[in-house]
């Protein structure tokens, strides 16, 4: 599965620069998928990180429900950078595009 990062515009809590952790992306680097449970405010969403914490986005439903089933499930899921796009005009110019792939544990 190939996705689009969301969320690359956002600022992170901890003043980390999700743009310029973006921009430093290599492809095929992993990335970390952090399950943020459900709340009034959202659906269960999936937080993309670096491998130093940072914070890159989200993934949203229902693309989210499906990887976490199958992290649940005794999956084992990673995802890597397949693309790091530019829209030099854009609010977010720069945006991340993950290859998540899930195998049977074991």
């Amino acid at each position: 599965m190939v996705l689009q990062v969301l969320g690359e515009d956002r600022d992170n809590s901890d003043g980390s620069d999700r743009q310029g952790a973006i921009l430093a992306s290599r492809i095929g680097e992993t990335v970390l998928l952090h399950h943020e449970p459900e709340t009034r405010a959202h659906p269960p969403l999936l937080i993309v990180t670096n491998r130093s914490g940072v914070q890159l986005g989200h993934i949203r439903e229902p693309e989210a429900s499906e990887i976490i089933a199958a992290m649940g499930g005794g999956m084992r899921v990673t995802a890597t950078v397949q693309a790091v796009l530019e829209f030099p005009r854009s609010r977010a110019p720069q945006r991340l595009v993950i290859r998540i792939s899930a195998k049977a544990a074991g």
